[in-house]
């Protein structure tokens, strides 16, 4: 950044000029993104697609969310089953702490042993301990295909055994989400998603080889499966 100012220098009321930070700047380099803290998430999804690559934290919020949020409360999504959460992809971090320094921690590789990893302690503290300004992401290979399945269950209990079964066996699914019979109600009246009735729902999605994904789903089908399941739809 080209203005800086230490926080005990700033008088409560002050009006402050805008600082000179790029709202959208991404740069892939090596498998990994460099990403400032006001980057939309939707831009570095892009940036990283572009040369092959995936950055996996996904949400509904993607087109109005930014990195630096994500990383401020440790943001999720139905993919963190299979790549992560955001402190699961983040190599390396800058932000400004309370008396205004400018911090580093971690690195841009993916083996980063020596040392306290004091950006996991970072991600998720909402801006407790400092303020993120720049990020380096882990990207992973773009999957050359994927595909989607839905399970209707009777209750909330038959889709959670589905759950369990499906975490207990090798083929992890890539998206894994939940909802419940109030969550299909306002899906359905409100959004227009076209759900029947029922108690619980899982949509799980299987990425990987176009190659073997027809038997991939076809394991995912039969573990999501079992007592209380009512429908699976490929």
């Amino acid at each position: 950044m080209k203005q800086t100012r230490r926080f005990d220098d700033v008088k409560v009321g002050e009006e402050l000029p805008p600082l000179d930070v790029p709202t959208t700047a991404s740069l892939v380099v090596g498998g990994a993104l460099a990403s400032r803290d006001f980057t939309p998430v939707h831009h570095d999804r892009a940036a990283a697609q572009a040369q092959g690559l995936l950055y996996p934290v996904d949400f509904g919020s993607r087109g109005s969310c930014s990195i630096g949020g994500n990383i401020a409360c440790n943001a999720g999504g139905p993919r963190a089953v299979k790549y992560g959460a955001t402190r699961d992809n983040v190599l390396a971090l800058k932000a400004v702490t309370g008396n205004g320094e400018l911090v580093e921690f971690g690195a841009r590789t993916n083996k980063n042993a020596s040392g306290f990893d004091l950006s996991r302690l970072l991600i998720g503290s909402e801006g407790g301990l400092a303020l993120v300004v720049e990020a380096t992401l882990k990207l992973h290979p773009k999957p050359a295909a994927s595909r989607m399945l839905r399970a209707l269950y009777r209750d909330v209990e038959s889709a959670a055994e589905a759950v369990a079964r499906l975490m207990a066996q090798p083929d992890t699914p890539s998206m894994l989400e939940f909802m419940d019979a109030t969550a299909i109600r306002l899906a359905r009246d409100i959004g227009g998603a076209n759900l029947p009735d029922a108690g619980a729902l899982l949509m799980i999605e299987g990425d990987g080889d176009p190659a073997r994904l027809d038997a991939l789903m076809q394991t995912l089908a039969t573990h999501a499966g079992g007592e209380g399941c009512l429908d699976i739809a490929i």
